[in-house]
């Protein structure tokens, strides 16, 4: 017995279909598609992208010929692209009129997704909403366009049939002979397709209306139309097409059209294009109302009524509402760029308002849904091979539904436009700079068109459509309800409906492949009638426990149809219907006073949820839709979310979490904390409720981190290191504790040799370089020992005989590190010899240091020190300088007092060999001679014209002896020049050597300074009441200024005063710099009158060219204007510091007499007169 399956939903929502099952789906949502490579001008050139896209989390799979192409996972609400190049797989159609087998290309999801295909490359783009296989049947009429610009290339219209079973023929009519000519117009032909198989039509012209019919066993298929490349505009248009795209578009089955339709213009429409719109009837006998009108459309005539097959065209750029009295198909074409008047001509000449053709199928008011997913912005996926840059949405609502609608959660009232004589408006939507995708809501149903535009570029397809075949379905009613829906709350009573046009004696009813299945023989109907045809309603109750949890459910009616059935025996029809049940996304355990993020993750079946209400089971509450909640104690919490939809769903769920306390992580570390010492870390980590899953230890080192247990690690270097130790629960609890360790630096010691001799008790002292040092030992290297004084810091021993020993010293620190450090020391003999020399003994000077040089000695060991008296008394008080570090041939230096007479000193050395040690030499007398003691007289800064100055030098010791002065314009008996040595700093020296040969010497200093110098400018002449500024210059630094007398001067002690007197005045200016003076004398003359020419003669010959008015401009205020004998001005100056030249604005003045006017603006009368110019 042959079945056939028809499949009917309301809104789009979460299919869930076996994937063996054919039947009808009616949303634009499925887990099985199939689809056709079509040809592009570009042929193999040309990608293809599909975009796969879901509200939930599932798996999919893309193959052609049993060929895996593409496989992976779609992540809830983000699109993923697949790119399938033809020159890898073997799928791109480009043959007519030929079967290509296997080259179908089969996309299959584990739960429902939303597919959308683009063919593009190069600016040539064209787009469609795939169908899932669910919602296909066996009748399609093609729409396609023709190319009516120019191509390079060969270009068709053309349609592809994709087998979706095998053994399926197929009656085909085309409108138009095929490229191949084999295939003749209007003339019926059959062809068989196998599952997988694709047979693609190609033609010249326009391959619209053309038939396409499955006739076997009412199996469905898959037909795709359009073009490989076009470019159009609308009829009359004055431009010819230049620039074009190929067109690819998803036909709906016959079954699925309506009756109403309503189409709006798109973004491009509203600015200066025309839009196609084409029309295809269905049955014989249909009336086609436009906008009211069954006899005309814009112009173009309606000839109603059509018979089955029909085309209708007409051009539009405003909303259009479309009825018949039967089922029809339309479609909405968009024009060439360059057709836009608003556009240039020259398709490379771009927009304003880019894009190019592209065809859209239109969904009928019939078929409308409530709530869409729709992918948008084709260049936000790397790889897309598209200029689209412009994004769009076409929206048209019942005006009344406009209130519930959202985009993307906001809604958009205010970009509604009604149409005119109907109950719908429409919106153009600019989604350029919005998401990727969009999610559209409404109470009621709408219609909408994804599209975008680009340079000689656009796509478009429908964002979702709702393909219920209109005559048999199945509506699903909350009980007792008259209103149809496709998603309920949890626990809502249900009645199924099931209507068709005919009666049936037999049905079998199914709920989720077997849940519950029920034969229901001769049953009782209501009737109902449609548009004139009587349709018959069956209802089916089933009880609520069969609905207990939320999910997706499928009811299946299988009908036996009269026996007058055309295509089987038996139809089965089926729809999907979602019960809605909150959800709740979080962790199963979690971590005491951790952050953790509860997220609603109720499916979108339920609405628009509008309230949210969370009880985390701790006495904490929270109303946002997913909150972040951290909790203060351990232990199994119950979470409960209830939510509120806006259809009506008040729902509670609740989840338990296990929250858990993180291990308490702890150590200590074990010393010596020195560095490369090895230091051992104890574990001393506890749990409460959890476990210790793994520890990481991070020593803060650099070295690798360990997981062992109680690690031990080594330090390179000194300083404080952050140990870190993490200890992390089954559960992923973690908690981290870090100590400070300080490494110190490795400790040093260090002792001095005594410098001993045999017969002394040595004095060791142990010195700390580095550390805090708590313990000693000594070992004096003699094989003698002493525990009391060996582990003493300070410490004694007795050495019994001369020689040399290596001594040890062991230190050990607070931190336990110990150090050693060995010393060889040198026990010396008990009698050295003092022997010295003085240096230049015949010529030793009281202002000069006394050398001495050490040449004392010993038989075995060292001279340990040297002690110096330099002023010896025998028997007296003596100064002692000492030597603790001596060496043969160490010169030591001693200064004596200053003398005015000659004085004899003693000096005596002693030599020591250890502390008791030593021999004191015999004293040797020295004679120092007296040096005298310079003053020098303060020499103030002179200046260079000065006199000659005496250098007056005394001596305090009034020591016999000669002198000698050197330096510049220095004399011999100390007279400075400074005449002679002009400005500059001066050195001179002054050198006294005595009758001893003492020398002392004196460095005098001389100030010479520059003598300022001033430029004046020539004298100067002003007219009387005039002014002007003395421009002088002057050199030199630290000037002062000084003129007299000061009248008819702005002020006397500046270099550049503004000069007006008012008499004739001589002034003397006088300049002061550092001691030096200079003194000048200046003339200002003054004039009572000005002299005025009375003629010039401005030929340009050189001589009386400019009328000179001397001294004029020193009436800085004043002014000066000229006029012809008409009254009129022809010059004007203010201040008169540029002669007329006779010209009036470059051009000369004629040959006459012209009057003047001179204002001095200083309260003087003003001067009047004429001057004549002659040529």
């Amino acid at each position: 017995m042959k079945s056939q399956l028809l499949f009917v939903i309301s809104i789009i929502s979460l299919l869930f279909i076996p994937v063996n099952l054919s039947a009808q789906s009616t949303s634009n949502r499925g887990t099985d598609f199939w689809l056709a490579y079509t040809g592009h001008v570009d042929g193999l050139v040309s990608r293809m992208t599909l975009f796969l896209s879901s509200d939930v989390n599932t798996t999919y799979e893309v193959k052609s010929g049993g060929k895996v192409i593409s496989s992976g996972s779609i992540s809830a609400n983000v699109v993923t692209p697949v790119f399938i190049n033809p020159n890898q797989h073997s799928v791109y159609i480009g043959s007519s009129n030929f079967k290509e087998v296997d080259r179908g290309i089969n996309v299959t999801s584990a739960k429902p997704i939303s597919l959308y295909c683009v063919i593009s490359n190069n600016a040539r783009t064209g787009s469609t909403l795939v169908l899932p296989t669910a919602s296909l049947e066996q009748e399609y009429y093609v729409f396609s366009e023709q190319n009516k610009g120019n191509s390079s290339a060969t270009v068709y219209s053309q349609f592809a049939i994709v087998g979706i079973k095998d053994g399926t023929l197929i009656d085909i009519t085309p409108t138009q002979s095929s490229s191949d000519g084999k295939r003749p117009a209007n003339v019926k032909y059959q062809i068989t397709l196998n599952k997988g198989d694709v047979y693609q039509f190609q033609s010249l012209n326009d391959l619209t209306g053309t038939l396409v019919k499955a006739v076997t066993g009412c199996t469905p298929i898959a037909v795709f139309s359009g073009t490989t490349w076009s470019a159009f505009c609308e009829l009359g248009n004055s431009r010819a097409p230049n620039g074009g795209d190929n067109l690819f578009q998803q036909l709906f089955p016959v079954t699925a059209w309506g009756k109403n339709f309503v189409s709006a213009p798109f973004y491009n429409t509203l600015n200066g294009n025309t839009d196609i719109i084409k029309i295809i009837v269905a049955e014989d006998n249909t009336t086609v109302n436009v906008n009211g009108s069954t006899t005309i459309v814009n112009g173009t005539p309606l000839s109603n009524p059509y018979q089955k097959g029909s085309v209708i065209t007409f051009y539009t750029t405003s909303p259009n509402v479309i009825k018949a009295s039967s089922p029809i198909a339309v479609a909405q074409y968009q024009t060439s760029q360059t057709c836009n008047l608003a556009n240039s001509a020259q398709s490379g000449q771009g927009g304003p308002y880019l894009g190019d053709p592209e065809m859209t199928i239109l969904n009928p008011i019939e078929q409308t849904l409530k709530d869409i997913a729709v992918y948008s912005r084709l260049n936000s996926v790397t790889g897309v091979n598209t200029n689209i840059s412009k994004y769009f949405l076409n929206i048209i609502i019942k005006t009344a539904d406009i209130q519930g609608f959202t985009l993307d959660g906001s809604t958009i009232n205010s970009l509604f436009k009604p149409i005119a004589n109907s109950e719908y408006s429409y919106a153009v939507v600019d989604v350029t700079n919005s998401s990727d995708q969009h999610r559209l809501i409404a109470s009621g149903g709408f219609v909408a068109i994804a599209y975008g535009y680009g340079s000689v570029e656009s796509y478009a397809y429908l964002a979702g459509t709702d393909l219920k075949n209109l005559k048999s379905n199945i509506q699903v009613f909350p009980n007792g309800g008259n209103i149809a829906a496709s998603n309920f709350c949890l626990g809502t009573n249900l009645d199924f409906v099931l209507k068709l046009p005919y009666v049936t004696d037999k049905i079998t009813w199914n709920l989720n492949n077997g849940l519950k299945t029920e034969v229901t023989n001769t049953p009782s109907y209501t009737t109902q009638v449609e548009d004139g045809q009587t349709y018959y309603l069956y209802k089916y109750t089933i009880p609520p426990t069969y609905f207990a949890t939320a999910g997706n459910y499928a009811i299946r009616a299988l009908i036996q149809k009269p026996s007058s059935a055309i295509c089987a025996v038996d139809e089965e029809i089926f729809t999907v219907f979602d019960i809605f049940s909150p959800e709740i996304n979080a962790p199963v355990q979690a971590c005491i006073n951790t952050d953790i993020q509860f997220t609603d993750a109720s499916p979108r079946t339920g609405g628009n949820i509008t309230a949210w209400e969370w009880d985390f089971g701790d006495g904490m509450k929270s109303s946002l839709q997913n909150p972040v909640h951290k909790y203060a104690s351990y232990g199994t919490k119950t979470v409960k979310l209830r939510v509120v939809t806006d259809m009506g769903c008040n729902l509670s769920v609740s989840k338990n979490i296990d929250i858990i306390i993180a291990p308490k992580s702890g150590f200590t570390a074990v010393g010596p904390f020195c560095i490369d010492s090895e230091i051992k870390f104890v574990n001393q980590t506890t749990t409460a409720n959890s476990n210790v899953a793994s520890q990481t230890w991070d020593f803060g080192n650099g070295q690798p981190n360990s997981s062992d247990q109680s690690p031990t690690s080594k330090y390179k270097a000194a300083g404080n290191y952050n140990v870190k130790l993490i200890s992390v629960s089954s559960s992923g609890c973690a908690d981290t504790i870090v100590k400070v360790i300080t490494i110190v630096e490795n400790p040093e010691i260090t002792f001095k040799d005594p410098g001993s001799c045999v017969n002394d008790i040595v004095q060791f002292e142990a010195t700390a370089v580095k550390g805090n040092f708590v313990a000693w030992r000594w070992d004096f290297g003699d094989g003698v020992s002493n525990l009391t004084e060996d582990i003493k810091q300070k410490s004694t021993h007795k050495f019994n005989a001369a020689g040399t020993y290596n001594i040890s010293l062991i230190g050990t620190t607070d931190q336990g590190c110990a150090t050693v450090f060995t010393k060889q020391v040198v026990i010396s003999g008990s009698s050295p010899n003092a022997v010295f020399d003085v240096k230049d003994l015949e010529n030793l000077c009281a202002n000069k240091e006394v050398a001495v040089e050490n040449k004392s000695s010993i038989g075995f060991g060292k001279i340990s020190k040297i002690e110096w008296i330099f002023d010896y008394e025998s028997g007296g008080l003596n100064t002692v300088v000492t030597d603790e570090n001596p060496t043969a041939g160490k010169v030591y230096l001693h200064k004596y007092p200053s003398l005015s007479v000659q004085k004899d000193y003693k000096i005596v050395m002693r030599a020591y060999s250890g502390q008791v040690c030593f021999t004191e030499s015999a004293p040797v007398t020295i004679t120092v001679y007296p040096a005298p003691i310079l003053k020098v007289a303060d020499i103030a800064p002179v200046c260079e014209t000065a006199d000659p100055i005496q250098l007056v030098i005394t001596d305090e010791n009034a020591v016999a002896g000669s002198f000698a002065y050197s330096g510049a314009a220095i004399s011999s008996t100390g007279v400075f020049s400074p005449r002679l040595s002009g400005p500059g700093n001066f050195n001179i020296k002054y050198v006294f050597t005595t009758v001893h040969g003492c020398v002392e010497e004196k460095n005098i200093n001389v100030i010479v300074n520059k003598l300022p110098k001033v430029t004046l400018p020539p004298n100067m002449d002003i007219l009387l009441g005039g002014q002007k500024l003395i421009e002088a210059i002057a050199t030199g630094s630290n000037n002062q200024y000084k003129w007299a007398p000061s009248e008819g001067l702005s002020a006397d002690n500046i270099l550049n005063p503004i000069a007006n007197p008012t008499k004739t005045t001589r002034y003397t200016l006088t300049v002061t710099s550092n001691s030096c003076q200079s003194v000048y004398e200046y003339l200002v003359t003054v004039h009572e009158n000005p002299s005025v020419p009375n003629v010039f003669s401005p030929n340009g010959d050189g001589k009386n060219d400019t009328w000179n008015i001397k001294y004029l401009e020193t009436f800085e205020k004043g002014t000066i204007s000229i006029f012809n004998r008409y009254g009129q001005k022809v010059f004007e100056a203010s201040p008169y510091d540029t002669p007329w030249d006779g010209r009036l604005n470059g051009a000369d003045l004629p040959v006459g007499v012209y009057y003047y006017i001179i204002e001095p603006n200083n309260g003087r009368k003003k001067y009047t007169g004429s001057v004549t110019i002659l040529r």
